[in-house]
């Protein structure tokens, strides 16, 4: 088992990211079950008041040895991150030439 010990709550997610929707906050002070663990993340799926999700690590106090949990591979992956747009000069984007010419 754990605690939740996140001022204000921990987030139970759907996956183990930040990038997964919020399935409820669990108050400081939860007792959740640890259920398994993520093979890439820290993060670990935990039952607590009827619901299953995810919840980052750091969010937790316990004093289980987490890598005696077994690993969920069927966890999802983390959504892919989004595209940071190019904005330099040059490539066809539609800047004006700073040196003058076309």
């Amino acid at each position: 088992s754990a605690l939740v010990v996140t001022r204000g709550g921990g987030n139970l997610r759907r996956g183990p990211d930040t990038g997964f929707g919020i399935i409820s906050t669990l108050p400081e002070g939860t007792d959740v079950t640890l259920l398994e663990r993520s093979p890439y993340s820290a993060w670990v799926k935990v039952q607590a008041g009827g619901q299953t999700g995810w919840m980052a690590l750091i969010t937790l106090e316990t004093n289980a040895i987490i890598s005696f949990l077994p690993q969920d591979f069927d966890a999802p992956l983390p959504p892919r991150p989004t595209a940071t747009p190019n904005l330099g000069f040059g490539g066809g984007h539609a800047y004006p030439n700073p040196g003058g010419g076309q």
